[in-house]
């Protein structure tokens, strides 16, 4: 009464202070005591005004209202309060320590949370507190009644009867966290009861779990109880924090019921517990407990009991990421990268799509979780989510990053095995962009595009090798137009980018799909549709679609449509020719082809073949349909000199032609188109009697 004045249903634990002749129990000079070790009073007492460790003792002490540690020197009614914590909201009803009366067959589940406050300190300190407290379980019952199970000799008015070991199918997770303290880490510690280690600052160990704490730094407190059978000494739990021999029966049917308590009954709480503790905790501080919760070793060693029940999962929301729990055997789990990162208008569409998806959670990729394996996409959700991306956003660069590294996570797993009906993903994502492209998505300003190819050229990577075609810039109009079309997509994606990066994969893509393309652009070409610049984008896109092209004959639709490019010389101008006019103009020997990537070599070769005649000629590049176009060769240039019914009067016309006649070997061909272009008559009327000057 003088020591605790009108204290009442509660706990005293008196620590008498041990002195030096308290050792002397044994033989002369012999020292017998607990331990055999005597702390000074002030280190006692030190400890016991460290708020950390009663907070400690007090999250897992159910039916306590408050711990208060009192130090008094000579007279009990002289103290002192070292520090006092307690629960300002603490509800009684409900005890969060089961009892050993409590025993159940089946298990049940009782969350709790609230707040610890300390006091006796300058300043004062609260942790916010939250947990699950779990009673009763079948095959731990079973262990428990069992014939083996060990009995203790009990003697009661003289008479010695053996009473089954109490004990008691509980387990209990608190998670224990300081708000306006920095996080800086989780420590995880076995608890029977009470912690096996209360010390703040513990360091890491079989019976304390420390992950990314720097010294002083504010963490969060994970005590996970369990009605164990603790050591003698209480700094271990055998066959749980260390491995003990189990060669009798008591100590193997020991190791049952302490691995049962560990994984059937108190692991299994973690999830639940972190939900309740990280509910409303800024994102950020969530994120950082939960990393180093998932990459604790007690979590990794042993994350299919952690994740028997339930998983802990990164549910995107439209303002971010909530970690809920989810049970392990009813979900099915869709990772979404970078969920943060996602336009916020992205996030607000697609999470009112997903909101009766009862059997399917959608996740963030980069956020932490425990437990949960990824399902691969599929058509339906991949078109969905990519819905509620729109043309604006993939102008910018930011917004263009995400939607690039979302496809290509996506993508990376799935199997090409979609047909008509069903489309793959890989299908899905192309149609998409075509119909974004076609809406404008390639028209940018000139400061953001070429940050914003580099990107795009990562997203066009993500589809298959063989539907890309490499285009030049020229085309990039005549891209969106046929696009917008709906005569690209899966099965042929050009890129207006230019020259392609080294690869080892020829463009194959699908022939419908290339005729269609092709359809579209000379259905705008034959039709004089737009300006100027457009008609040549449309060329140029026209004749990089038909370079690919096999050698198969065209349709009969296809071959009345302006579809080749055919650069008109000295002009320079382009004009666009069906096919048949192709082979009009090639068997009047006034058209020649480009074989390789070397345009200008074959440009000023034409050139000065025209200049020499005095009338146009004309320079395809060698696709398929100009296979019998003869190249820009000596002997191609002297034979349509010779069938030209005119020739330049200049002879300063005449020269540039002469001079790429004279570099080779001659043949008679050769040698009779010199001497027209010596006379300056054509060869129709080019006698042997004629004189020139050299």
């Amino acid at each position: 009464q003088a020591m605790l004045g009108s204290f009442d249903r509660g706990l005293l634990l008196w620590l008498p202070l041990r002195l030096a002749e308290h050792l002397d129990r044994g033989g002369p000079g012999e020292q017998y005591g607990l331990g055999q070790s005597l702390w000074p009073p002030k280190r006692i007492v030190a400890w016991f005004e460290q708020p950390d460790s009663l907070a400690l003792l007090l999250a897992q002490c159910g039916d306590l209202r408050s711990i208060e540690a009192l130090h008094s020197t000579k007279l009990l009614s002289r103290r002192t309060t070292l520090m006092r914590v307690e629960r300002p909201c603490f509800v009684k009803p409900r005890s969060w320590v089961g009892r050993h009366s409590d025993d159940r067959a089946t298990l049940t589940t009782s969350p709790f949370c609230g707040t610890i406050v300390a006091t006796g300190q300058e300043r004062s300190r609260e942790w916010s507190l939250a947990g699950v407290d779990a009673v009763g379980h079948e095959g731990l019952r079973e262990i428990r009644v069992a014939s083996d199970w060990p009995k203790d000799r009990v003697f009661v008015k003289g008479h010695a009867d053996l009473v089954p070991r109490k004990a008691l199918a509980h387990a209990a997770l608190t998670v224990l966290h300081r708000p306006e303290a920095a996080t800086g880490g989780v420590r995880l510690r076995w608890a029977v009861f009470l912690p096996l280690d209360d010390a703040p600052l513990a360091p890491s160990g079989p019976i304390v779990d420390t992950v990314d704490v720097p010294p002083s730094a504010g963490r969060w407190d994970i005590v996970m109880h369990g009605y164990y059978w603790p050591s003698h000494d209480r700094r271990s739990i055998p066959w749980v924090t260390d491995r003990a021999d189990d060669g009798d029966d008591e100590s193997s049917i020991r190791a049952r019921w302490n691995r049962g308590v560990r994984d059937d009954l108190m692991l299994p709480l973690l999830p639940q517990a972190l939900e309740l503790a990280v509910r409303d905790v800024p994102q950020d501080a969530a994120r950082s407990l939960l990393f180093a919760v998932a990459g604790a070793e007690t979590v990794k060693k042993h994350l299919p009991a952690v994740t028997k029940n339930h998983m802990l999962l990164p549910v995107v929301t439209e303002h971010g990421v909530r970690w809920n729990v989810r049970g392990t055997c009813e979900t099915r789990v869709l990772a979404i990268p970078s969920w943060n990162g996602a336009p916020s208008s992205v996030r607000k569409a697609f999470t009112r799509q997903i909101a009766e998806t009862a059997d399917l959670t959608f996740i963030d990729a980069d956020s932490p979780r425990i437990g949960g394996k990824s399902s691969e996409w599929n058509a339906c959700w991949i078109g969905s989510l990519l819905k509620c991306v729109t043309v604006d956003l993939l102008r910018t660069p930011r917004e263009l990053a995400w939607v690039e590294r979302c496809v290509g996570c996506v993508l990376e797993r799935q199997r090409d095995d979609g047909d008509d009906e069903h489309p793959t993903c890989t299908a899905v994502v192309a149609d998409w962009l075509a119909e974004r492209i076609g809406e404008g998505a390639l028209t940018t300003t000139t400061d953001s595009r070429r940050a914003l190819r580099v990107t795009w050229r990562r997203l066009y990577e993500h589809l298959p090798n063989e539907w890309l075609v490499h285009a030049p810039v020229e085309s990039e109009r005549a891209v969106a137009e046929i696009a917008a079309a709906g005569a690209v997509g899966a099965g042929l994606m050009p890129i207006p980018f230019g020259m392609p990066p080294e690869t080892d994969v020829a463009p194959r893509p699908s022939p419908d799909r290339l005729d269609d393309a092709l359809r579209a652009v000379g259905e705008r070409l034959l039709h004089g549709e737009g300006t100027q610049s457009a008609r040549d984008a449309r060329l140029v896109l026209a004749e990089t679609l038909l370079a690919i092209r096999d050698e198969q004959p065209l349709g009969n639709d296809l071959a009345q449509l302006p579809l080749i490019r055919a650069r008109r010389l000295p002009q320079g101008r382009y004009d666009a020719w069906s096919a048949a006019e192709l082979h009009r103009h090639a068997s009047d020997s006034r058209v020649f082809a480009r074989r390789d990537e070397a345009a200008g070599n074959h440009r000023q070769a034409v050139t000065a073949l025209a200049k020499a005649v005095g009338s146009s000629f004309w320079l395809v590049r060698g696709v398929p349909l100009a296979a019998d176009v003869p190249p820009t060769s000596r002997e191609a240039l002297a034979d349509a000199l010779l069938h030209s019914t005119s020739i330049a009067d200049s002879p300063d016309s005449r020269i540039p032609l002469l001079k790429r006649l004279v570099d080779g070997e001659m043949n008679a061909q050769v040698k009779r188109a010199m001497r027209v272009l010596l006379t300056g008559v054509t060869a129709d009327r080019l006698g042997e009697s004629y004189i020139y000057h050299v």
